[in-house]
C-alpha cells in the first residue's frame, strides 16, 4: 500500500508543471525556414531567443545553437554547439560549449527527435550531478510527458546503488522551439554515476544489436550489448 501511495504522490507532483502547457509536445521539422535563422553574433553574452509564441510556463529553457545552423541528421554525427540557460526573465547561465548529435533507436525515427549533448567540460546543469554527457529524452510517445521521470522516482526509493536524476525543460533548437523534454543524466561509469572499476561490465539489451561486443542470452535468445569496458576480455 506505502508503494502504491508513494507512485499516486509520485505522479500528481511531476505532473503539475504540466498543466498549463494545454499538452504541448512540440515536433521540429527541418524544413527551408532554417535558412533564415539570424545566427548569434560569436561576441554576444546571450544566444538569441525569440519566446513570442511560446511564453515562459515556469520551466528552464534550455537554448541551443548549433555552428553555422547545422542541422542535426543523424546518431552518429557529433555537431558543434553552444547553450545557455533560460528563466523567466533572461538567461541564467553563461553560454557554454558542447557538442549534439541524435539518440535513440526506434525514437530517433519519430517526429520529435531525442538527442545526446556532450559538454566540453564537466557541468552540474539546473542542480544535477557535474558531468560532461546528459541526454534530453522527447518523450514524443508518451502523452502524459512524465512516465520516464516517474520510473526514476520509483526507483530512487528503492535499495539501488545508482539512478538517472533528470529535469524537465523546454528546448528551443535554433531558434525553433522544440517543446518539453527530460534532460536526464546518462547511464554510466564514474563518480556521480555508476561507481565501478574499470572492469565491471555495463549491459544493454537491444534489438538492434549493432555493438562490436554482444551475445544473445540462453534463455530467450535476448539481444545483449557489451557497452562497457570497451575491450572486453
Amino acid at each position: 500500500m506505502g508503494l502504491k501511495i508513494r507512485a499516486i504522490i509520485c505522479v500528481i507532483a511531476l505532473a503539475a508543471p504540466f498543466i498549463a502547457c494545454d499538452g504541448i509536445v512540440g515536433v521540429h521539422k527541418n524544413d527551408s525556414e532554417s535558412l533564415n535563422i539570424q545566427k548569434t553574433p560569436a561576441d554576444s553574452q546571450n544566444l538569441i531567443l525569440d519566446d513570442s509564441k511560446f511564453p515562459y510556463i515556469g520551466l528552464p529553457r534550455l537554448v541551443i545553437e548549433t555552428d553555422d545552423i547545422r542541422n542535426i541528421e543523424d546518431r552518429e554525427t557529433k555537431i558543434h554547439a553552444r547553450m545557455q540557460v533560460y528563466g523567466k526573465n533572461g538567461p541564467e547561465s553563461d553560454i557554454v560549449r558542447l557538442d549534439i548529435r541524435g539518440r535513440g533507436n526506434y525514437t530517433w525515427g519519430l517526429p520529435k527527435k531525442p538527442f545526446n549533448i556532450y559538454l566540453d567540460k564537466k557541468e552540474s546543469l539546473l542542480g544535477l550531478a557535474p558531468a560532461k554527457k546528459f541526454a534530453l529524452l522527447a518523450n514524443y510517445l508518451d502523452r502524459t510527458l512524465i512516465r520516464n521521470a516517474v520510473a526514476f522516482e520509483l526507483a530512487h526509493k528503492t535499495d539501488l546503488e545508482w539512478t538517472p536524476s533528470g529535469k524537465f525543460v523546454e528546448v528551443f533548437l535554433n531558434q525553433k522551439f522544440m517543446g518539453n523534454y527530460y534532460l536526464s543524466e546518462k547511464i554510466g561509469f564514474g563518480e556521480s554515476r555508476l561507481n565501478k572499476s574499470d572492469e565491471a561490465f555495463l549491459l544493454e539489451y537491444d534489438k538492434n544489436y549493432d555493438e562490436e561486443y554482444k551475445f544473445m542470452t540462453g534463455l530467450k535468445d535476448l539481444p545483449v550489448n557489451i557497452k562497457k569496458p570497451e575491450n572486453p576480455t
